[in-house]
């Protein structure tokens, strides 16, 4: 059983990426955040994010990959995305904060992209040691660092595509 503060850290979780795909807006999230943090118990905690789920399948977004979307959201925090697989595309969005997205265990079939917005905060992308790397962020006032080049030329093609403002993107490999 999951004590309090990992039921807690579940639930955290869980509206943030209710918040980063739209399913909640910022007020709804918030409010329902300050419910997670004050509660007592883990019951009060699944009375917070309670009717969230139906919430989601009344937003209407339909995913047509087949795979859960993988997002990470990260706001004066520190945020890490770890997908099992990537059939399409990872997003991240990190502001004064730190993100991870490690894609060195991900199964990814076919071409994968990896959406990153950083704005005065640090975003690493840990990806397989044999992957080619498309990089595609624009850095405005930052740095985006490829760290070693592909160990083989035959690894899983990673598109990298998004913004850095006043941020330190660094890709790293195996």
């Amino acid at each position: 059983m999951d004590t309090l503060e990992e039921e807690r850290e579940k639930a955290l979780d869980y509206l943030t990426d209710c918040y980063a795909r739209a399913v909640l807006d910022l007020r709804q999230y918030e409010d329902r955040r300050d419910q997670v943090m004050a509660a007592a118990s883990v019951r009060e905690i699944r009375r917070a994010i309670e009717g969230t789920e139906q919430t989601v399948a009344d937003s209407g977004r339909k995913n047509t990959t087949g795979v859960p979307e993988q997002t990470a959201l990260c706001i004066m925090g520190t945020r890490k995305l770890t997908p099992v697989s990537l059939a399409s595309e990872a997003k991240t969005v990190c502001v004064m904060g730190d993100v991870v997205v490690d894609l060195r265990r991900t199964a990814i079939t076919g071409p994968a992209r990896v959406m990153t917005v950083t704005i005065m905060g640090d975003t690493v992308i840990r990806v397989p040691g044999n992957a080619i790397v498309h990089n595609e962020i624009t850095a405005i006032m930052a740095d985006v660092k490829e760290k070693d080049a592909p160990t083989a030329d035959d690894g899983p093609e990673i598109y990298l595509t998004g913004i850095a403002l006043m941020a330190d993107v660094k890709i790293r490999r195996g």
